[in-house]
């Protein structure tokens, strides 16, 4: 009975590892919509570019 016992607890937990690899694939699938979205609207994702001057080769 213990041999039957650790067959579905390693099912169960196989099947958690699947439902929580869904749930990932589908929160990158939406992140990558979003952020295509929100480019498609002209949001920038970085930082505006700095020039760099003396003063700041100076600094180093």
């Amino acid at each position: 009975m213990a041999d039957f016992g650790k067959v579905m607890e390693d099912q169960f937990l196989s099947l958690l590892a699947y439902v929580a690899e869904q749930e990932r694939k589908k929160n990158h699938i939406r992140q990558a919509e979003g952020i295509a979205v929100a480019k498609s609207e002209g949001d920038m994702f970085d930082l505006p570019r700095k020039e760099i001057d003396a003063r700041f080769i100076i600094i180093l």
